[in-house]
C-alpha cells in the first residue's frame, strides 16, 4: 500500500495521503497561519485530508504584517504550479486559515475568483481596513452588486469569546 508523502519546498509543504489514487483528481486544501506555522496547518488537516483522500498545501510564507498583495503574487502561482505535479481538481480549491490566515485566505478567493471555490475561516474577517476597504472588497466597481463571498461556500468558523467574533457576524451581512 501507498504510504503518505510530504514534500517540503522553500514556500510550502505538500501532504499527500496514504493510498492517493493518481488516476482520479482530488480536491486542493490550501493552508494558511497567520504565522507561516505549516506543520501545524498540516497536523490540524492531516485527519480529514486523510480520510477523504485530499491533496494538502500548508503555506510556509503566509504570515501576519506582511501585504496581502506580496503574499498573493508568491501564493497564486505557487498554487498553479502543483496543478502539473499532482493530481488536482482545479474546480474544487479550498483555502483555509486561521486569523490572519483565514483573512488572506479570503482575499485570496476575493483576488482569484475562479481559483478558490471553498473558504474556511478560523477566527478571521474578511477584511482589514489595513489592507482593503470594505467598499472594495464587496463591491464590484462596474456593477456595484455584491461580488464577494457571493458564488463561494463560505464556513466562518468562531465563539463569541473569540477576539474577531463581532467582525465575523458583520460578515454574514454580505449574503
Amino acid at each position: 500500500s501507498e504510504q503518505a508523502k510530504i514534500i517540503e519546498t522553500f514556500d510550502y509543504i505538500v501532504y499527500l495521503p496514504s493510498e492517493l489514487d493518481i488516476h482520479s483528481q482530488h480536491p486542493l486544501v490550501v493552508t494558511m497561519s497567520p504565522s507561516a506555522d505549516a506543520q501545524s496547518m498540516i497536523h490540524e488537516w492531516k485527519p480529514v485530508v486523510e480520510k477523504h483522500k485530499w491533496i494538502l498545501y500548508a503555506s510556509k510564507r503566509v504570515r501576519n504584517g506582511v501585504p496581502f498583495d506580496d503574499l498573493l503574487a508568491m501564493l497564486v502561482p505557487s498554487i498553479r504550479s502543483l496543478f502539473s505535479l499532482y493530481p488536482v481538481d482545479t474546480n474544487k480549491i479550498i483555502a483555509t486559515g486561521f486569523s490572519g490566515g483565514g483573512m488572506m485566505a479570503h482575499f485570496l478567493a476575493y483576488k482569484n475568483p475562479e481559483l478558490i471555490a471553498v473558504v474556511v475561516v478560523n477566527t478571521g474577517m474578511i477584511f482589514s481596513d489595513d489592507e482593503v476597504t470594505l467598499e472594495d472588497m464587496v463591491r464590484s466597481e462596474q456593477t456595484n452588486h455584491i461580488r464577494y463571498p457571493r458564488d463561494k461556500i463560505v464556513v466562518f468558523l468562531a465563539s463569541p469569546n473569540d477576539f474577531r467574533y463581532k467582525y465575523m457576524k458583520r460578515d454574514r451581512l454580505f449574503w
